[in-house]
């Protein structure tokens, strides 16, 4: 009788999403340690546009005014906190369920080199944050103001 050995049955996915983070320059560099401890975690999609590097985060139930978005040593961050709001009159609710989470979270992502970082834009529209990373010459800059 063969032995075989038992293990979850997506780690052929894992090891094809490490594949694909090796391929990208701009990939994640949050570490599952660090996504595990996290309460949550928003959902960046990342894509080319022209001659643009979109980061489009969901955050819904953020107040803009709690999203940070910097640039330092090539590398992008967004953080920011989710909080939840209590009245008075919560107090006599019980739950049965709640999914909701909050808490504050930090994603991480490197740049590919030759990013105009004065040139970076970002804007928050209906629970959505939307990084705009033009191509181009490397100049430091520490943070971008959110329209």
């Amino acid at each position: 009788m063969a032995l075989m050995r038992r293990g979850t049955p997506f780690r052929g996915l894992r090891n094809l999403e490490r594949q694909l983070e090796d391929m990208f320059p701009w990939r994640s560099d949050e570490g599952e340690e660090e996504a595990a401890l996290s309460a949550w975690s928003p959902r960046v999609d990342i894509y080319e546009e022209g001659d643009n590097l979109i980061f489009e985060c969901e955050a819904p139930g953020v107040n803009k005014d709690d999203i940070d978005v910097s640039v330092e040593n090539n590398r992008l961050t967004i953080t920011g906190e989710r909080r939840e709001e209590k009245t008075v009159e919560d107090e006599d609710r019980n739950y049965y369920r709640s999914e909701q989470r909050f808490g504050t979270f930090q994603r991480a992502f490197s740049l590919p080199d030759g990013v105009d970082t004065e040139a970076i834009n970002a804007s928050y529209d209906n629970g959505v944050l939307k990084v705009t990373v033009p191509e181009g010459a490397q100049p430091s800059r520490e943070s971008i103001e959110i329209e």
